[in-house]
């Protein structure tokens, strides 16, 4: 399975209201930004609200990588994220229009072409898995379904996919004396409809876990064609988008995100040296 490097990205923009709102385009709140232009962020009234982005990044190939993850402000969920290069991570575009309330939880591809993203979205006490897909190399994404669970407590652990049509999910519940356990799923339609085909329980789980999390951690993502790719936290609280194309390389800094935002007409801005 396709190992993903982790950052915690901490992020600051100047207002709150209105984060999900663009008129003209409500997909794209995200400028497109590039390398060294990011280093200039605006930093008005940065540190009054404390805005967090949470990001994972997910590598196909030397060329394209996904950021994907959750905005968020003192651990509540304002709205999901996921973003797109094509070359080799010095730029980055949003790709899929955000869900308020949600978390890009899980990106998974089949192919370069293919590939299904699982949002957990929680509003008013109630939560969603949301699947999306995409069959253009994640230039555009399709809502598939969502997906039942038994509680809204329930976390997405493990998703995987043999081909378009069928596919595996797990779900751990935990909390509720009783009932705790891996809630395993399978689909036969592409993620339409799910059936529950196995419950194991937590210590099984537990069991199966961290052994599979000391064959599979890595603190790099793996592109198919054997580039590596991580986040790296710099001393300033701005992070490295970096890349290497095999273990015995120096790591080369592809972009770098800043720590601080500033908000303009419904979208989220990175100044860029002129401004």
């Amino acid at each position: 399975m396709k190992t993903c490097g982790k950052l915690i990205i901490i992020i600051y923009i100047t207002l709150l209201a209105g984060c999900s709102a663009h008129k003209e385009n409500p997909g794209l709140q995200f400028l497109p930004f590039m390398g060294e232009s990011l280093q200039r962020a605006s930093e008005n009234e940065a540190d009054r609200y404390g805005i967090d982005l949470s990001a994972t990044i997910y590598a196909t190939g030397q060329s394209t990588a996904y950021l994907y993850g959750v905005i968020q402000a003192s651990g509540v969920t304002i709205r999901s994220v996921l973003m797109l290069s094509e070359d080799g991570g010095q730029t980055w575009q949003e790709t899929m229009t955000p869900i308020a309330g949600g978390s890009v939880v899980k990106l998974l591809f089949l192919d370069k072409r293919i590939g299904w993203v699982v949002i957990d979205q929680v509003t008013r006490g109630r939560g969603k898995l949301l699947l999306y897909m995409t069959a253009d190399f994640g230039k555009s994404w399709q809502r598939v379904s969502s997906i039942p669970r038994r509680r809204v407590t329930g976390r997405l652990v493990d998703i995987g996919f043999l081909d378009r049509k069928n596919g595996r999910i797990g779900i751990l519940y935990e909390g509720t004396p009783h009932s705790d356990g891996l809630v395993v799923m399978t689909t036969s339609d592409g993620g339409v409809t799910w059936t529950e085909v196995r419950i194991l329980s937590l210590e099984e789980y537990r069991m199966r876990h961290e052994a599979d999390k000391l064959a599979e951690e890595s603190e790099y993502s793996l592109g198919d064609d054997g580039s590596q790719w991580k986040l790296a936290m710099g001393s300033e609280g701005n992070t490295s988008v970096l890349r290497r194309f095999k273990s015995s390389d120096e790591w080369d800094v592809r972009s770098i995100i800043p720590a601080h935002y500033s908000y303009s007409n419904g979208r989220i801005v990175i100044p860029d040296e002129s401004q």
